[in-house]
């Protein structure tokens, strides 16, 4: 994770994951090395005032196997301000990288670029679901950005995506809509779905926790986000690469 040079706003969201540990400005003596997993074990043994004083806001969300990026704040505050970005959808800008095994717009019309406008709703019959249903019948409008990103364009890019089997793309997604699942279903609908999926796509694979299976990992990644600071005003970007 980059995290930019320490302020002495020590109360604002960009000082949260660095004042816990995190990235190479640790204002604390746990060193930035720490997991998610240490840091939370170590709150739970220093106390109810430690713990308060690093107490975590949630502000989004990541579907629970996709890797990447999040923003979280330290105080209400931040969180309120935060959170009303993520709401207006305004200065909030999201981008995702995805690997997919076929993708029809540019394997057979080598088209580049283009938008995905499905409206989707949750499943009737399957509870943790999600279906691309129309307006009329209660879909929730839902756009998808996408476009081939670079390092596909005229390769073989099966190693990138962590298959040895079959070539693979990687596509950069912006969805202008957050619905659950959306670019999951997006991608299943136009192609083959996300490699390493376990409910859309082609070919949905049993959802394991063991990472040494790697075609057992969802290739969906948060790759850049960007907002804005919640005091200051000023426009932040963040950058996070892709695991495999």
């Amino acid at each position: 994770m980059n995290l930019p040079t320490p302020t002495n706003d020590e109360e604002s969201a960009i000082g949260q994951l660095r004042l816990m540990g995190f990235g190479d400005y640790a204002h604390n003596n746990h060193g930035p090395s720490e997991t998610v997993d240490e840091v939370k074990k170590r709150i739970s043994c220093e106390g109810k005032a430690e713990s308060d004083k690093f107490k975590l806001h949630v502000v989004h969300r990541l579907d629970c196997q996709t890797s990447g990026i999040m923003v979280v704040a330290r105080n209400p505050d931040a969180a309120s301000v935060l959170c009303e970005q993520w709401r207006e959808r305004q200065t909030v800008k999201k981008t995702y990288l995805a690997c997919v095994k076929r993708w029809p717009p540019y394997h057979d019309q080598n088209i580049q670029e283009g938008k995905i406008d499905l409206p989707l709703a949750a499943s009737r019959t399957e509870r943790i679901k999600w279906e691309v249903r129309s307006i009329d019948d209660g879909g929730k409008p839902s756009l998808t950005i996408w476009k081939v990103h670079e390092s596909s364009i005229g390769t073989n890019n099966e190693k990138e995506c962590g298959s040895n089997n079959d070539e693979g793309l990687t596509l950069e997604l912006n969805p202008m809509t957050g619905r659950t699942h959306q670019l999951r279903i997006h991608c299943a609908s136009i192609g083959s779905g996300i490699i390493g999926d376990s409910l859309y796509g082609d070919d949905p694979i049993e959802f394991v926790e063991d990472k040494s299976q790697e075609m057992s990992t969802l290739r969906l990644h948060a790759h850049k986000l960007t907002f804005v600071h919640p005091k200051n005003g000023l426009t932040l970007s963040y950058e996070s690469a892709k695991p495999w």
